[in-house]
């Protein structure tokens, strides 16, 4: 039985996604904001009539199929992924891509934008004490030893990054780098979320979706990118260093920490 002080949360749990930083950042993040035990939806399944809580990842179409989903910062893997319902409440989606897919299906959207893992810097300041690199490097989890990425390791002075790794860990070695060039796209909204200047990298066709998830992310803090930079074994650290531009992230974090479900005092 199930009390008032249990969260039951949706996120990724088989195969490498499972152990993926964006992934596992929704049960430690639900914790710390909420204060309370967060169960995976699978492991209470079925639970009739209880909220279930839908917040980082690509899982909104998901969410549309279940009638007790409460939904913040989540958004769509593609423009185009069927919609079969709707969620009992939408408070934030990820970006504004999303957002007008479900004006479009007839749901309507919330107004508030923004991925969750944005707020991580109210929850963890970052050690500061590890050696600083110009240059760090994320591959997507699945892409670990794709051509371009075993070639990178063996750089001089640049910071590998494995997204499979923990929470505090990966945020921690993501801050202390100067620049950051990810195929991970919480490789870079963590980069972001911490004021570290971020690429979007094609490493390979192995990441599930077309690109939506990134544009969709970079429709929410006003960032101009639209296609990433393309790597393979033959890309050169100098090349990517000079791909590099100004940007600044706008985004009304405010309004989408007022809107979580699981704030205390809501």
């Amino acid at each position: 039985m199930l009390d008032d002080d249990t969260v039951i949360l949706r996120w990724a749990t088989e195969g490498v996604i499972a152990i993926n930083w964006g992934d596992k950042l929704n049960p430690w993040l639900a914790e710390k904001i909420s204060g309370k035990k967060v169960v995976h939806r699978a492991d209470v399944y079925p639970v009739t009539g209880k909220p279930v809580h839908y917040w980082i990842g690509s899982h909104l179409g998901s969410a549309c199929g279940d009638p007790n989903a409460i939904v913040w910062g989540a958004g769509f893997i593609s423009a185009d992924i069927p919609i079969t319902g709707r969620p009992r409440e939408i408070h934030a989606v990820r970006g504004w891509l999303s957002n007008e897919r479900l004006a479009k299906e007839g749901i309507t959207p919330p107004g508030v934008v923004g991925d969750a893992a944005l707020l991580l810097p109210r929850f963890h300041q970052p050690d500061t004490s590890l050696e600083r690199k110009p240059l760090g490097i994320i591959p997507h989890c699945f892409e670990w030893d794709e051509p371009f990425f075993r070639a990178a390791r063996e750089w001089d002075d640049v910071r590998v990054i494995d997204i499979c790794g923990g929470i505090e860990e990966v945020t921690d070695q993501i801050v202390a780098c100067d620049r950051i060039v990810s195929s991970s796209l919480h490789g870079i909204i963590c980069a972001d979320a911490y004021g570290v200047p971020s690429l979007w990298l094609h490493a390979s066709d192995k990441p599930v979706g077309d690109g939506f998830k990134f544009r969709d992310y970079f429709s929410s803090v006003g960032r101009p990118d639209t296609l990433p930079i393309n790597v393979d074994e033959k890309t050169e650290k100098a090349f990517l260093l000079d791909q590099f531009f100004d940007y600044t992230i706008d985004i009304d974090l405010d309004a989408l920490w007022d809107v979580c479900p699981l704030r205390p005092g809501k």
